[in-house]
């Protein structure tokens, strides 16, 4: 037999057996790895739109925390804008609380030193009157005649000075 011999039967034969293998790879192996491949395929497609998802939930939570981190600005901007309104009430208070103290102390002092010139005024006085009263107990002594009279001045005199 020769290589180049042409023999139907087994030709045909070679060729049943070609198509059955063929059928055969074709039911073992084409379908279940064309199936293995969709499947890939398909769970390559859902990981794609999971990571989308997941990109546009990334997008949105990020969206939400720029919107928070303004609301939350804005919200210390305005406990910042109170603080300072607190604080400068209670600068004013804590001034007006110490210019009505001051007030009180100035009014303290004002009334002790006219108390004390009113004081130093009677004493005064009172020292002015002991001198017109000595002097003029020496005008009368010198020109008093009489004993008697001495005697009055003199015990009046005695009595200021133990007074």
């Amino acid at each position: 037999m020769n290589l180049l011999d042409f023999y139907i039967p087994e030709w045909f034969f070679v060729a049943l057996n070609l198509t059955v293998l063929v059928v055969a790879l074709r039911k073992l192996l084409w379908k279940p790895v064309t199936q293995i491949m969709e499947a890939r395929q398909e769970k390559v497609a859902q990981m794609m739109r999971s990571a989308e998802e997941a990109e546009e939930r990334a997008k949105e939570i990020e969206a939400r925390f720029a919107q928070q981190e303004a609301e939350l600005e804005t919200m210390t901007r305005e406990k910042m804008r109170e603080a300072r309104e607190r604080a400068g009430r209670e600068y004013d208070r804590i001034v007006a609380e110490a210019g009505d103290k001051a007030a009180i102390i100035i009014a303290g002092a004002e009334t002790r030193a006219r108390q004390d010139q009113v004081r130093i005024m009677r004493e005064s006085r009172e020292q002015m009157m002991d001198i017109i009263l000595r002097a003029t107990a020496a005008l009368i002594a010198e020109k008093m005649d009489g004993e008697a009279n001495r005697r009055l001045v003199q015990a009046i005199l005695e009595k200021e000075e133990v007074a």
